[in-house]
């Protein structure tokens, strides 16, 4: 499995934008992301990327627990 997201909450000040309950993708495979303007697809394929870090939730990525932190 290359990732794996539970629990997965991104909010900016008082507005939800994501919330995935759980997630799981395997390594062979093609996947497509579908949904309306402003649904939290951008934002979610920037948490996958590591570009900017859930609001809460646990997201780990082959096998190993990604730790978000700030950028030096």
């Amino acid at each position: 499995m290359i990732y794996s997201a539970t629990q997965l909450i991104k909010t900016y000040g008082p507005r939800t934008v994501l919330d995935i309950p759980r997630f799981e993708s395997e390594r062979e495979g093609i996947y497509a992301l579908l949904g309306p303007n402003g649904a939290g697809k951008t934002t979610f394929l920037n948490i996958l990327g590591f570009i900017e870090p859930p609001t809460s939730g646990q997201i780990t990525f082959r096998s190993q627990a990604v730790q978000f932190s700030e950028p030096e």
